[in-house]
């Protein structure tokens, strides 16, 4: 979880998968860093897992479009 200066915006890291591919996700946007709300949004998404709905190509990374996103508390009820 972290605050983008630049973009204005809270953000936070998928942890890696098996092929080391991650999300980073834009979860708020704000005009300046506020630790209290940083460590709001850590507390509320640290450790939780998400189901990510797509379309495009991983594999070149191109035209990717999230259409739904949940977090969940157990991402293995969502697996193929």
């Amino acid at each position: 979880m972290y605050y983008d200066s630049q973009e204005h915006v809270y953000f936070a890291d998928t942890l890696p998968d098996a092929t080391g591919g991650h999300w980073t996700l834009s979860l708020l946007e704000s005009d300046k860093l506020d630790q209290a709300t940083l460590k709001q949004l850590t507390e509320q998404y640290k450790g939780r897992s998400i189901v990510i709905v797509y379309t495009g190509s991983l594999e070149t990374d191109d035209e990717i479009e999230i259409i739904s996103s949940e977090f969940v508390k157990d991402a293995d009820t969502y697996a193929n």
